[in-house]
């Protein structure tokens, strides 16, 4: 071609072939300047290295021409001409990163498979780490080629490296997650992905899943053997079900995994208790006895960043208090007949001005023939104690450690753990009437603005959480858990 008799043109009249530009050489410019790179241009690197142009040159990031011809889709033609010259595979850039890993990131499968059929030893080359502790297997991830991912699986990639922070391919997998996602998930899986580990932040794969309620890895991290109770080595008030999304509408998906989280033995004692609250305002009120058998415990929470502005003249909110203002009778009935109450249901609930202004402007008949009657039929002492020690020993983590150390009598350790129903819940009666109710309350959002905007531009039950919302990092439990 005339590109390659131009070059041997210039060498045989003296240019030399390792002459240094910019930082740059001859042989690295062949793929610098040739972007649309075709065979003509082949002609021009055979030229410059039978006449000793240096294979392993770098550019002023380090980068060789393996590693440039790595990331160009149009040169996969060239890499074995390079390798044939000496090009090192396990040179690494000023990042550290390899020709392998160059060809990973920028989806180059072609060039990934021949790079890799090319190592004397794959497991060295693919398991390099750069300096932010990426793998190639990692970038593959990121980059969501799957293609990528089973071979270099196929090679010895190993699932288990963790990055500087921490993290795995898995978790990786999962912080980026979108539908397509799942399959590069099951291929991370099979290759034997340790489904427990954390990261440096103490999040595990279960808990990244959780914090977005992605069904179909937690289905699959749980039947993968997550363990649903390990405790974040960050924050030891914290399991995966902590992390479970409490500012926005109740989903369906939501429900559905923290039923799976309940058959799989998750103790509920580590559940944000706005979550509860969300349960009962949507009207899903069926998987609260399971959540109470499996230690889930009455607590009051400060509504200013909870369902409706209006309940924002409560200084705090119960479950109980929490079923009274949506109208569900059935669930008031069995949190009082079973005592799951707090210390204020007794000492303020009956005669809370705020609460019954709240309830006559509602026009909750219901809920004030409920107080009417409590109020008329007290608490016996002994369930006035119960209800005093249940508050005293808190609804934290460590509850039931708690409660079985006390100096009383095994009948009362029961029912502070609620293992024993006085009363079941009647969920047929009212259940499809308050989930109407939440419906209707809904679609009244802008007629009424009873909602508030809760930052991410949808509509939210919850109150102005600009500088009280809750995530994450938040400590919820607060100053009501001792």
């Amino acid at each position: 071609s005339k590109y390659g008799n131009v070059a041997t043109f210039l060498i045989r009249r003296g240019a030399n072939v390792n002459q240094i530009s910019k930082n740059s050489t001859p042989l690295l410019n062949t793929i610098k300047y040739f972007y649309n790179y075709d065979s003509s241009h082949t002609e021009v690197l055979e030229v410059l290295l039978e006449n000793g142009a240096s294979v392993n040159a770098r550019n002023d990031e380090h980068k060789t021409l393996l590693m440039l011809a790595a990331s160009n889709g149009k040169c996969k033609s060239i890499l074995p001409l390079l390798l044939d010259y000496g090009a090192n595979l396990n040179d690494q850039d000023n990042k550290g990163n390899t020709a392998l890993t160059h060809a990973v990131s920028k989806g180059c499968s072609q060039n990934v498979s021949k790079l890799l059929q090319s190592a004397k030893n794959t497991n060295d080359l693919v398991n390099v780490q750069n300096h932010e502790g990426l793998s190639a297997l990692m970038f593959a991830v990121k980059e969501r080629g799957l293609n990528i991912i089973q071979d270099l699986v196929d090679h010895g990639a190993d699932v288990n490296i963790k990055d500087v922070n921490g993290n795995t391919a898995l978790l990786h997998a999962l912080t980026h997650y979108i539908e397509q996602t799942k399959e590069i998930i099951t291929t991370l899986f099979k290759a034997g992905s340790n489904v427990n580990c954390q990261n440096n932040d103490g999040l595990s794969p279960l808990m990244l899943a959780s914090s977005e309620c992605l069904l179909y890895p937690i289905s699959v991290l749980l039947d993968s053997g997550a363990d649903v109770n390990a405790v974040s080595m960050k924050d030891n008030t914290k399991t995966a079900i902590s992390f479970f999304p409490c500012e926005h509408y109740l989903k369906r998906d939501e429900i559905i995994c923290i039923e799976a989280f309940v058959e799989r033995g998750a103790s509920m004692s580590y559940l944000n208790p706005y979550f509860v609250h969300q349960i009962i305002v949507a009207g899903k009120i069926a998987v609260v006895p399971k959540l109470i058998r499996h230690g889930l415990a009455p607590s009051d929470v400060k509504p200013n960043r909870l369902l409706i502005r209006d309940f924002n003249t409560i200084p705090t909110v119960s479950p109980l208090c929490v079923a009274l203002l949506v109208g569900n009778i059935s669930l008031c009935r069995y949190f009082y007949e079973n005592l799951f109450l707090t210390n204020s249901d007794i000492s303020s609930l009956t005669c809370n001005k705020n609460i019954l202004h709240i309830l006559e402007r509602n026009q909750r008949q219901e809920s004030l023939d409920f107080l009417n009657e409590i109020s008329s039929q007290p608490l016996s002492l002994f369930q006035l104690t119960l209800v005093s020690i249940s508050s005293t020993v808190g609804s934290s983590p460590g509850r039931e450690l708690r409660v079985n150390t006390l100096p009383i009598p095994q009948v009362m350790k029961d029912k502070l753990l609620f293992q024993s129903e006085v009363v079941p819940l009647n969920i047929h009666s009212e259940s499809n009437a308050a989930e109407f109710q939440f419906l209707q309350l809904n679609r009244a959002i802008d007629e009424y603005s009873i909602f508030v905007d809760n930052g991410y531009g949808v509509q939210s039950y919850y109150g102005d959480s600009s500088d009280d919302s809750y995530n994450v990092d938040d400590d919820y439990y607060g100053d009501y858990y001792s």
